[in-house]
């Protein structure tokens, strides 16, 4: 008998449910099991280039954009609220460049976040999202007209425009197969075709 029709007897329910207790209790509070943020690889935040971190309380926004980022070729992390983020900028083994955050998160708003997290790290530069229909967002942003803003939704060649003006392009990491240079296998190859 498999776990699935084992799981539908009581007994497994409350065996099941004892053991997600016993292991939910063996971390400590804010790590990924208590629902904090999950941690990346070393490897993951090894990808040359400036370190962009999106953060919008809108999973739908936080995915597009943070995809669009990796796109334009910028290593990229998301969280969800200020605080996770200020989080993940003091204890990021990459340091981050650039803050997109949305300007109207509940809690601490996205110029709010900007200004501590430019508190802990001067380099940091930062942008802030907002729907232009939103009143509480116009209201906001009164506050912060020094940032640069990206409309909601988000298009592509506005967030790349943004990345280049505060950091630049991207780092490439490898050169295109066109422009490499034949290895020296290739060229003795290459060589004997030609002896012939």
């Amino acid at each position: 008998m498999g776990l699935y029709n084992r799981v539908g007897t009581r007994g497994a329910r409350r065996q099941l449910f004892a053991s997600l207790v016993v292991a939910r209790s063996r971390f400590p509070a804010g790590s990924p099991a208590q629902g904090g943020p999950m941690p990346v690889a070393d490897s993951a935040l090894a990808s040359p280039g400036p370190l962009v971190l999106v953060v919008d309380d809108d999973p739908a926004q936080r995915l597009a954009v943070s995809r669009m980022v990796r796109g334009l070729g910028y290593p990229t992390r998301s969280c969800r609220r200020g605080s996770e983020a200020l989080q993940l900028i003091r204890s990021s083994v990459s340091p981050v460049r650039v803050l997109v955050a949305d300007l109207g998160m509940p809690g601490m708003d996205g110029g709010e976040l900007v200004e501590r997290a430019v508190d802990f790290d001067r380099r940091i530069r930062a942008v802030l999202m907002t729907d232009p229909h939103d009143p509480l967002g116009t209201e906001l942003l009164a506050g912060y007209r020094d940032l640069p803003l990206l409309p909601k939704p988000v298009r592509i060649a506005d967030l790349h425009a943004a990345l280049l003006a505060l950091v630049g392009p991207a780092v490439q990491t490898s050169t295109p197969p066109s422009v490499t240079a034949p290895s020296s296998r290739a060229r003795r190859r290459s060589s004997e075709h030609h002896e012939s």
